[in-house]
């Protein structure tokens, strides 16, 4: 057996470990008593401090040079590219801090859940602040391993090769486009009239039948899936086993449609990626850019056309009852309302934009302690340009559902405050300057971004 052969051996090993932690975290998620949140998160690190340690055995960065000189096709060359990267990334990181990662993450998640329910943000707060540092570390010790920065280093396990040069100028365009179009749309729909609201039940049985066959008619194939309720929703699972989640209201079934249609693009997208190497880095998703393109393109630019929302009306009628509100131009008013909204799953702004989501928590820094709206830019071109709070935007928007909902850059400017942690903060890094991110203290003063004047804050 080659050096190439045996190393498709190790990583598809690799690949059946993480299809567990895969199921393990669905199961968390759907069906899991919430007796069991401390065992699970157990379960995860040990699976993926388990990965981890196949991953950066040196054996495998043996057999990583053996096989390069072998003679390869274009599917195993790109194979072993991949391969190499994955490596590469996950020696950069200590064995401990995977560990700490995945506790971290999971027990943050499971208070979560609860703290929505009660809408008590101070009670999930101590945990994210710890998975915020321990991202930290994780960028640290990537940008240290890899000669990138942080967030760079971050951005790059979301979307390889993509870096922070080559968003900031989409931010500069949206930061000019979005308040003076918003204004705009919004006068017109005010003098267009509400969309009519429903006078029929929506009882939750009804809109599990509904979903599911939207969901099928879009192009989801329910012999490799099935969609369940979560409390957020989201798509997961492998190659033959699909898994869908979304949550639903009594009062409006649109929130599980759209939920639903946009985590169908996600799994058609997976359902599609090539059989023949499923269980190789070159067969999984590489990025999150075309990941987000292909859920957008479903719920955003396909189910709120006109020609969708015409053949959804029926449906509805049929589901519900007749109502006036289902005709389709009414749809279309409900659908492509717009609107500002704090609430990340409420805004079309707020969903996830290719990828930068998650690595967010490094640039576009939070100040937990003032609450998850809190968002602060420091690239250069964002200070220039605004100096206020950032938006995210979904780039596979159409222009009316990308300004759907936004956090207005020039009306949230937000005087958040930011803890610096030296030790953790690499001073070589560029994205970490001390005149523009003073150390706070309870009630600190600090630099107000692009004013350089100097504020008082509540405290931290």
């Amino acid at each position: 057996m080659s050096a190439y052969e045996t190393l498709e051996t190790r990583f598809a090993d690799l690949s059946i470990l993480y299809q567990v932690s895969t199921i393990l975290h669905w199961d968390g998620a759907v069906m899991m008593p919430t007796g069991g949140a401390e065992a699970r998160a157990g379960q995860l690190a040990m699976m993926a401090s388990l990965q981890h340690a196949r991953l950066t055995n040196p054996e495998i960065g043996d057999l990583l040079e053996q096989s390069a000189g072998e003679t390869l096709g274009d599917w195993q060359a790109a194979n072993l590219r991949e391969m190499r990267r994955d490596y590469n990334r996950a020696r950069a990181v200590p064995a401990d801090l995977v560990d700490a990662y995945s506790r971290a993450t999971s027990a943050c998640e499971h208070r979560w859940r609860e703290a929505k329910q009660a809408d008590d943000y101070a009670a999930v707060l101590p945990l994210f602040q710890t998975v915020v540092d321990l991202t930290r570390d994780r960028a640290a010790a990537l940008g240290a391993a890899l000669n990138l920065s942080p967030y760079d280093a971050l951005l790059d396990g979301f979307e390889p090769d993509l870096r922070a040069a080559d968003i900031d100028p989409v931010f500069d365009a949206y930061a000019a486009f979005l308040p003076s179009v918003l204004d705009d749309i919004l006068a017109r729909q005010a003098a267009a009239g509400p969309a009519a609201p429903p006078t029929v039940d929506f009882p939750i049985d009804k809109q599990k039948a509904l979903v599911r066959d939207l969901a099928e008619t879009v192009g989801f194939d329910f012999e490799q899936g099935r969609v369940d309720e979560s409390a957020h929703p989201f798509s997961t699972g492998y190659a033959g086993d699909r898994r869908i989640t979304t949550g639903f209201r009594e009062e409006d079934p649109g929130f599980a449609i759209m939920a639903v249609l946009h985590e169908t693009g996600h799994s058609i997208y997976e359902q599609n990626l090539p059989a023949d190497w499923c269980n190789q880095p070159v067969g999984q998703a590489r990025g999150m850019a075309l990941h987000e393109s292909q859920s957008l393109l479903i719920e955003m630019q396909a189910c709120r056309s006109d020609a969708f929302l015409s053949y959804l009306g029926p449906k509805l009628a049929r589901a519900f009852g007749d109502d006036a509100a289902f005709e389709p131009g009414n749809l279309g008013r409900r659908y492509r309302h717009v609107d500002r909204s704090l609430i990340r799953p409420m805004s079309s702004c707020g969903h996830d934009w290719n990828g930068r989501s998650c690595p967010a928590i490094w640039r576009w820094r939070i100040c937990p302690a003032r609450g998850p709206t809190v968002w602060k830019p420091f690239s250069a071109s964002a200070r220039r340009t605004t100096g206020a709070a950032a938006c995210r935007i979904s780039t596979g928007m159409t222009a009316a559902s990308a300004i759907s909902r936004p956090i207005r850059w020039a009306r949230w400017r937000r005087r958040n405050c930011f803890r610096r942690r030296r030790r953790r903060i690499p001073k070589s890094s560029p994205d970490w300057n001390a005149a523009t991110f003073p150390p706070c203290g309870r009630g600190c003063g600090k630099t107000s971004i692009g004013t350089g004047r100097a504020i008082q804050q509540p405290k931290c």
